[in-house]
């Protein structure tokens, strides 16, 4: 998604990132909500990914470390389309809606 950036943009956007740390079952996108507020990225744990309260098979149903998630509701505007919920301690980076659209737009 950001592979088309220059280095130095990519360097200022890892800046604009923040850590968030979450313990075991914490909800961090919750289905259906219009409240697009962040991108994530996994750092360290593991999250559980489910769509009308169901798992989803692997590997789709268990993301960990390096995944990326939550940058289709903000690309295209539209309602969360899946919960995520920790399954163990998590360390995540998140960039907000309008520093993410900024950084996809230059």
């Amino acid at each position: 998604m950001f592979q088309s950036l220059p280095e130095t943009t990519l360097d200022k956007l890892v800046l604009a990132f923040d850590r968030v740390e979450l313990s075991p079952s914490s909800t961090i996108i919750e289905q259906g909500s219009e409240n697009i507020d962040y991108f994530y990225v996994i750092r360290s744990g593991d999250v559980a990914v489910t769509i009308d309260g169901k798992p989803l098979p692997d590997p789709y149903g268990t993301l960990s470390e390096g995944t990326v998630f939550g940058e289709l509701a903000m690309l295209y505007k539209t309602p969360r389309a899946a919960t995520v919920t920790t399954k163990s301690d998590c360390t995540l980076y998140r960039v907000d809606r309008r520093t993410f659209r900024h950084f996809l737009d230059s």
